[in-house]
């Protein structure tokens, strides 16, 4: 018999009668460089539950997934479980962290089987390269794990002639969608309307929704869980932002066929065989606290300034490779800092095969894009990429003059 034990957002404890088995553990209090927070906070694991762990499972190596840091608190001995890829990245990503038993499972039906527990992996074709979901069984009873893996309606009919009718599905369901978070196109409202950001969320969201019906329709669980989306913005500035995260409500509305759609909160328990009950508070949105992001001062800045031109060159590395698909020239300026407290500036013009220096003003650069001076630091000693900067929310990006047939400018490498 499986006991499931929900600990907060994607992490869960799977406890059987022979194993105990910890998925996507996060305890770590922000990420994305202190951007996003979890809210609420995760429920505390008991020294008894941690020093009895026969295994970790990691289902992808997004940081409220994948936590080095949460992970480095754990003793080494502990296996740890993750579906094989096949360039080893995330399983040498794990060791790097001291863990010497990292289990690569082949993906499908077959599983890995540890004493009275099957773990089964699946990789979507398309999307996150390392994402992947996870299919429990035990003594007959089948269970899902979604995390953030995106399925077709074809995978999940086939899940059922698998293993048959579910005990419980676990859905991930809050799609976080950077693109109007950090671009801001108040400059060219002609061209993108402002309007077209709640259209773009709307869809995303009937996307998800129909998702998790279709899981329901095939798998047939008892129980349905929406999870993996206790994080939210915290900062005064990106408050508004929270607006991305779908309301868990709304699940309510949907037509999940005999499933019950249950809101765990942090902590609960439920034995196999159980049908746990939720109320109406259960499914409401959590009270978000406003709190200020910290800031590196003046010795980071002092540090910037010193190192420009390698930022210089850094940045110039990141951009030939864009710029080399582009169809026409384009001028890109790079401003590090506030706007009323700008520590340097670099422009470069793009002319389709090469990234060169270039001087103009701000307004005659077709993009600028304005880095928090801490971004900038990682992009230059901690090898961040522009798409890994963008995740962190710390960008602001004006568009000025968007050619047709261009590459799109949130599609970095």
């Amino acid at each position: 018999m499986l006991e499931i034990k929900y600990v907060g957002h994607a992490c869960v404890l799977l406890r059987s009668q022979s194993e105990r088995v910890l998925i996507d553990p996060w305890f770590s209090p922000s990420l994305n460089d202190e951007t996003l927070h979890a809210v609420p906070p995760p429920a505390a694991l008991t020294f008894e539950e941690i020093d009895g762990l026969t295994a970790i499972h990691i289902s992808h190596m997004h940081s409220d997934h994948f936590s080095e840091e949460t992970l480095a608190r754990f003793p080494k001995k502990i296996p740890v479980i993750v579906a094989k890829h096949k360039d080893g990245v995330f399983a040498s990503r794990i060791r790097a962290i001291g863990f010497d038993h990292v289990v690569e499972v082949e993906p499908g039906p077959g599983g890995y089987v540890m004493g009275d527990l099957r773990l089964c992996v699946f990789l979507p074709s398309q999307g996150y390269p390392y994402d992947s979901s996870l299919v429990v069984t035990c003594a007959g009873r089948s269970y899902l794990f979604d995390n953030d893996a995106r399925f077709s309606s074809d995978h999940y009919f086939l899940l059922a002639c698998f293993f048959g009718e579910f005990e419980a599905a676990f859905v991930g369901y809050a799609d976080i969608y950077p693109f109007p978070l950090i671009y801001d196109f108040s400059v060219c409202r002609g061209v993108v309307a402002e309007g077209m950001n709640e259209k773009t969320l709307s869809h995303l969201e009937e996307q998800s929704w129909r998702r998790i019906e279709s899981i329901c329709e095939h798998l047939r669980p008892k129980w349905v869980c929406p999870y993996a989306a206790s994080i939210r913005f915290r900062h005064p500035e990106l408050l508004d932002f929270n607006r991305m995260f779908f309301a868990k409500a709304g699940i309510l509305a949907r037509d999940l066929g005999g499933a019950v759609p249950i809101s765990l909160r942090h902590g609960d328990i439920v034995a196999a065989g159980q049908v746990p009950s939720s109320t109406l508070a259960d499914f409401d949105e959590p009270h978000i606290e406003p709190i200020a992001c910290r800031h590196e001062g003046s010795r980071l800045e002092e540090e910037i300034r010193q190192n420009a031109e390698m930022i210089f060159l850094r940045l110039r590395d990141l951009l030939v490779a864009v710029s080399s698909k582009w169809v026409s020239a384009m001028t890109v300026a790079f401003l590090v800092g506030e706007p009323d407290d700008e520590i340097f500036r670099y422009g470069f013009l793009f002319d389709g095969s090469d990234v060169l220096a270039h001087n103009a003003v701000e307004s005659e650069y077709d993009l600028v894009i304005r880095i928090e001076p801490r971004v900038a630091w990682k992009i230059l000693f901690e090898n961040w990429s522009l798409q890994r900067a963008s995740y962190s929310y710390r960008l602001s990006v004006i568009v000025r003059r968007i050619v047709a047939g261009q590459i799109a400018v949130h599609r970095w490498s």
